[in-house]
């Protein structure tokens, strides 16, 4: 774990207690650690580790639950004043008995989230791999379908045929445009498929799919324009969508970015999968062009 990681860590452990959860400010950090550590002795330099927050900080926190008598300094330890918390007055037992109870709740609604992801995921697999072989048989009908319009187009030039060889023209180039929106879903599958796959050893892997949704949503307007609102593509972005949603109740409080930035790795895979396929699939001719009078 390199230093980047365990500053991310330690602030996730950091803000996960009840407290944190409602309050979010360096006290409510301080009281999570009550639920921890319960009346064991703690320094400053201890909590301001645990919590995650600056020793300046911590010690303000202290006093002030000091001064509201949630906490008892008591011994010196070494040069380090100790604390206590006073987790047993009569004050301070219902607020540890809340925070213990939103606690409970609030894991037994994550654990139940999680469930309803990993059911998610286990539903999603088979219908993107069905999804996956519903365009790879389109796939040969749109190929047989361009090569048909091409040999017609270019029997048409030779033949002088304007009216003809512009028809065809036309239309093999709204084929290929299907064939490269087939391929980028195609590739989109694969790579969402791949994601998917790595969810049973990190959960985390879903963060994965936030760039994928943003690149779908760009390649969905050019399917309704291509095919209208009927296409694979809209099915695709519905079930990330409904994947990332999913991952966010788990996460609330987790920022997750879908900017430009972070979309065109992704984009630019997808689209280098399904340049590489297209030429594999036409080879290099030409998109023939519509003749003019």
């Amino acid at each position: 774990m390199n230093g980047a990681e365990r500053m991310e860590y330690g602030e996730k452990y950091a803000t996960s207690g009840p407290f944190t959860a409602i309050f979010d400010n360096p006290i409510a950090r301080v009281l999570d650690q009550s639920l921890i550590v319960g009346n064991m002795e703690q320094t400053i330099a201890m909590l301001a580790e645990s919590t995650n927050l600056s020793y300046k900080t911590v010690l303000s926190a202290v006093k002030r639950l000091e001064e509201i008598g949630f906490v008892k300094a008591t011994r010196k330890i070494g040069n380090a004043q100790a604390y206590r918390f006073e987790i047993s007055s009569d004050d301070f037992q219902p607020l540890l008995q809340f925070g213990e109870n939103f606690q409970f709740r609030r894991l037994e609604t994550r654990n139940k989230n999680i469930l309803d992801l990993e059911k998610k995921v286990s539903a999603s697999i088979p219908k993107l791999r069905r999804f996956d072989m519903q365009l790879g048989n389109l796939l040969i009908e749109l190929k047989h379908r361009d090569a048909s319009l091409f040999d017609k187009c270019v029997k048409a030039q030779q033949n002088m045929d304007v009216g003809k060889a512009t028809m065809f023209a036309n239309e093999c180039a709204q084929i290929r445009g299907l064939i490269q929106n087939n391929l980028r879903s195609r590739a989109a599958i694969e790579i969402i498929l791949s994601t998917l796959g790595k969810f049973g050893d990190t959960k985390d892997s879903i963060r994965n799919l936030f760039p994928i949704k943003s690149v779908l949503l760009e390649f969905e307007k050019d399917s309704e324009i291509l095919v209208g609102k009927d296409n694979k593509v809209n099915e695709l972005v519905r079930i990330v969508n409904d994947l990332t949603s999913s991952y966010k109740e788990i996460h609330p409080s987790v920022e997750l970015e879908e900017s430009n930035k972070e979309a065109v790795p992704v984009y630019n895979e997808i689209d280098s999968l399904a340049e590489k396929r297209m030429k594999e699939l036409i080879g290099t001719s030409p998109i023939p062009q519509p003749l003019k009078h």
